[in-house]
């Protein structure tokens, strides 16, 4: 055995499987910013896979560890929304000094976040 298949077969010992963390609200209550079939996309296909990959020894193993964590870390941020949702104060201020009100503000945000890779 050489040393690149001992250090394989310490690391296979050491591996513990990933768990997909379950999902802290309903499936619908992302809606409007996710929909019901991107949930299920992005939840019940490429999270997923990333963590049945990974306990298979299926492709890259940090590939699939990182993929399953970043999307660990992206469900389990939200929660339902509550309240107005409104910026008041000095916030709400400052944007419609800089972008007449809040709706245009809103707007403009969306125009630039657009532009960026993996936006969508």
């Amino acid at each position: 055995m050489d040393i690149r298949e001992t250090i394989d077969l310490l690391e296979a010992k050491n591996k513990t499987d990933l768990v997909q963390a379950k999902l802290p609200y309903a499936r619908s209550a992302l809606a409007p910013v996710m929909s019901h079939g991107e949930l299920d996309f992005h939840y019940g296909k490429l999270y997923k896979g990333y963590v049945d990959r990974y306990n298979k020894g299926e492709g890259d193993s940090a590939f699939n560890e990182a993929g399953a964590f970043l999307h660990d870390i992206f469900f389990t941020q939200f929660k339902h929304p509550s309240g107005t949702q409104r910026p008041t104060g000095r916030i709400l201020d400052l944007i419609n000094r800089h972008f007449d009100n809040y709706v245009d503000f809103k707007e403009a945000i969306k125009t630039e976040a657009m532009k960026l890779q993996g936006s969508g």
